[in-house]
């Protein structure tokens, strides 16, 4: 059952409708890791008597068993196990090790979609790909690197026999066939809206270095290994960074 709050589902009508089907389910132990008013308002209406999750002040009391978010300066991983922590469920240390860092588990078709996805770019075998998400978020510009610094990068890196790959979703498009145009004598790969996230997740792992401003394909990037590069801006990386072994901010 997926819920997604930012798009189509929304409104009271919506809730109500949620949360009669959720009841009917009879769950025993809801964990909310999302922590906002809607999911703290849907958690209590399914009447389920083990509600967990952090009191925020955004309809934290709705919830019966709740810890104080002070907001330390903790990686996700680290912040979201402090609800777990309650149930008795303790984050492997250290995450540095490689213990406690995000997973994810493509299929062999996923593989297969992108090797005939660089394969439809003649992508040489031994050439070197370096990855650059082009944004990070529509609703807050201030967490995107300007176009014309990818631009300048995706030239550079095409000098140095770089083969360069945009991800993007298809919002981002329009702005990924401005980038072709204003970088110059390069074959960029435009891979926006062109990829689940299972199969994002192959790209990703292609590629030599990932760079991204702080969004999904950052911790996607730190789920499968490959080394990246973070662009921070207005949010604290101590917060929002993914644990990985081999980047840099």
């Amino acid at each position: 059952i997926v819920a997604y709050l930012k798009n189509k589902d929304k409104g009271l009508k919506w809730l109500i409708s949620m949360a009669l089907s959720l009841r009917k389910k009879n769950f025993d132990i809801i964990i909310d890791l999302q922590n906002n008013r809607s999911s703290h308002i849907l958690s209590f209406l399914t009447s389920c008597l083990n509600r967990y999750g952090y009191n925020n002040g955004k309809f934290g009391f709705l919830l019966n068993h709740r810890i104080k978010d002070e907001k330390p300066a903790m990686d996700p991983v680290t912040h979201q196990f402090r609800i777990l922590k309650m149930l008795g469920i303790d984050l492997p240390s250290p995450c540095a090790q490689g213990l406690g860092r995000l997973e994810l588990w493509p299929s062999q078709d996923d593989e297969k979609y992108i090797d005939d996805l660089l394969n439809s770019h003649w992508l040489s075998a031994k050439q070197r790909i370096v990855g650059i998400n082009i944004s990070a978020s529509s609703r807050w510009l201030t967490k995107n690197w300007p176009l014309i610094h990818i631009a300048r990068l995706s030239e550079e890196l095409d000098f140095r026999d770089m083969r360069v790959l945009i991800t993007g979703t298809s919002k981002e498009i329009p702005a990924a066939e401005k980038l072709m145009g204003m970088a110059k004598n390069t074959k960029i790969i435009n891979t926006c809206a062109k990829t689940t996230v299972n199969q994002l997740a192959c790209l990703i792992r292609k590629c030599a270095v990932f760079i991204s401003s702080d969004s999904s394909p950052l911790h996607i990037a730190a789920a499968v290994g490959t080394p990246f590069v973070a662009l921070f801006g207005p949010t604290d990386p101590l917060r929002h960074l993914p644990p990985a072994k081999n980047c840099v901010v």
